[in-house]
């Protein structure tokens, strides 16, 4: 994937993949468009909205984790108080203070 830069979020590719549409008669292009059709989706929901450093930050300690590359989906619900949601090919991980407030609460019968 030589045209594709390290780090890609979700909006980014929404716009990349545009770029590349119009784009499209150049056979790299074409491979690039089914590169990032396929690409996995890490969801990874904060309370509030980083800013870009954190997402490099995030994205490069997902990258050391992960052999493929992948596209960071970053939403912000401040709700969850603190801490953050993951969801990763079909897997899903709730370490919300939020999350883990309602299990406090719930235990002694709120």
């Amino acid at each position: 994937m030589a045209l594709l830069p390290n780090i890609i979020t979700v909006s980014d590719r929404d716009e990349y993949y545009a770029t590349l549409e119009r784009k499209k008669s150049n056979k790299v292009v074409e491979q690039e468009l089914k590169d990032l059709k396929k690409m996995p989706v890490l969801s990874i929901t904060l309370a509030f909205v980083p800013d870009s450093s954190l997402v490099e930050s995030i994205y490069s300690k997902v990258s050391a984790k992960v052999t493929e590359p992948v596209l960071l989906e970053v939403l912000h619900d401040p709700k969850i108080i603190g801490g953050c949601i993951l969801s990763y090919n079909g897997n899903y991980g709730d370490y919300s203070l939020s999350s883990v407030l309602d299990g406090v609460l719930k235990e002694h019968g709120f």
